[in-house]
């Protein structure tokens, strides 16, 4: 059901949400980043984003791709916002978790890929 309270079907004109498939790409796209050395996946991703709250220090890039890196779940898919606006959303949420205790992945470990993405230097 597009709408399960309303009983609204599912048709040609449905949105399906992509949270999931653009994560696969996200995380497909930061590994070839850091295949052809655009990335390294040690660094920390405070090195390759625009603003770096200091709770996110200790995160790295191996770590914002296999969901170690316990971002929070906040700022993502807001209408109107950009990348960078919903960047600045996440740091203001606290971390899920100590990083690198836990596999999880979080609406803002997709931002957080997408702008490792975006600033990698690939010649």
């Amino acid at each position: 059901m597009a709408d399960k309270s309303a009983g609204i079907r599912n048709g040609p004109n449905t949105r399906y949400g992509v949270s999931g498939v653009s994560q696969s790409f996200s995380i497909a796209g930061v590994l070839q980043a850091v295949e052809q050395g655009g990335l390294r996946w040690n660094d920390p991703v405070c090195k390759y984003l625009p603003t770096c709250v200091p709770s996110w220090r200790p995160i790295t890039v191996g770590m914002a791709v296999d969901g170690t890196a316990d971002f929070p779940s906040a700022g993502f898919g807001i209408v109107g916002h950009s990348p960078d606006q919903s960047l600045i959303a996440c740091e203001k949420a606290p971390l899920d978790a100590i990083p690198g205790s836990r596999i999880e992945y979080q609406d803002c470990g997709d931002i957080v890929l997408g702008m490792l993405i975006q600033n990698a230097s690939i010649g």
